[in-house]
């Protein structure tokens, strides 16, 4: 205290502690991401406690896991894109080299079709916003592992159902990095299975005509009122009338002289099995 004397003294250790990752490295601009930064030689925090700072953002709570990670959760951003992010432990600012990509939060507006088979494979488009190329982003349908999704547009991506043990109705939602989901509800229906009994008549003229009363099971009421449910002679398609969940009216068409496959869809794209008409030269 007079520029000449000193006390006695006390230790203080420098240490090379450096945060080299974080995971995830992405997540919304709503916040709420729990991700972990990882180090080497992170000490047990101070009197004042741990703290993750994103810079430009508020600073938030952060513990340790270890000696080599912190966690913490994401603060909300006003925009998307890059915040550093520091360790501050007590009043010590930690060095970093790591930054947290905020991306645009994502919704879920609609969906086509609504309709699809157990089995899975059904081509789905998804609409709404948000929407950008992203390793981390997947389409989660129910409660099935998510599926890898493309982007059209930001309003649009595509991706394919997988298959589901029970049918019913399943929401669909999205995410950018493999964690945070949107929360939209949006619904897909898995139908019940589809099979073809029997075509009454199994024959007709070349010229069509002929009302065909297809038998079986699992017809779907909503899938013949969303107009998704038709016939297909062959290669041409037909639209049905519903009748039951057991029987559809449809209209032959012209076709020449053969036997041709009849089968139905019920989402516009899958096909049931086939049974055989047969068209004659009466």
């Amino acid at each position: 205290q007079n520029d000449q004397q000193y006390s006695d003294g006390l230790f203080y250790e420098y240490r090379d502690t450096v945060a080299h990752s974080i995971h995830p490295r992405s997540g919304p601009v709503l916040g709420g991401t729990t991700v972990v930064v990882r180090g080497s030689s992170f000490d047990a925090p101070g009197s004042l406690g741990l703290l993750c700072s994103f810079v430009g953002l508020d600073v938030v709570a952060a513990s340790f896991e270890g000696e080599t990670g912190v966690r913490c959760v994401t603060p909300p951003a006003a925009r998307a894109g890059a915040a550093a992010v520091q360790l501050v432990d007590s009043d010590a600012v930690l060095v970093t080299s790591v930054a947290f990509v905020y991306q645009p939060h994502v919704y879920v507006s609609s969906i086509e079709p609504v309709l699809g088979v157990l089995g899975g494979g059904t081509l789905l488009r998804v609409s709404g916003s948000g929407f950008i190329a992203s390793p981390g982003l997947l389409v989660r349908i129910g409660s099935r592992a998510p599926v890898v999704a493309r982007v059209l547009s930001g309003g649009m991506l595509e991706c394919t159902t997988p298959v589901q043990p029970e049918a019913g109705l399943v929401s669909v939602e999205v995410t950018l990095n493999e964690r945070d989901y949107s929360s939209d509800e949006v619904l897909f229906e898995y139908l019940q299975p589809l099979q073809l009994d029997e075509l009454s008549p199994p024959r007709g003229p070349l010229s069509g005509g002929t009302l065909v009363n297809v038998s079986g099971s699992g017809f779907s009421r909503r899938a013949a009122l969303l107009a998704y449910t038709n016939a297909r002679f062959n290669t041409t398609r037909v639209p049905v009338v519903w009748v039951s969940s057991g029987e559809l009216h449809c209209v032959a068409p012209e076709h020449p002289a053969g036997l041709v496959s009849v089968s139905v869809t019920q989402n516009d794209q899958q096909y049931s099995d086939g049974l055989f008409y047969e068209y004659r030269d009466t």
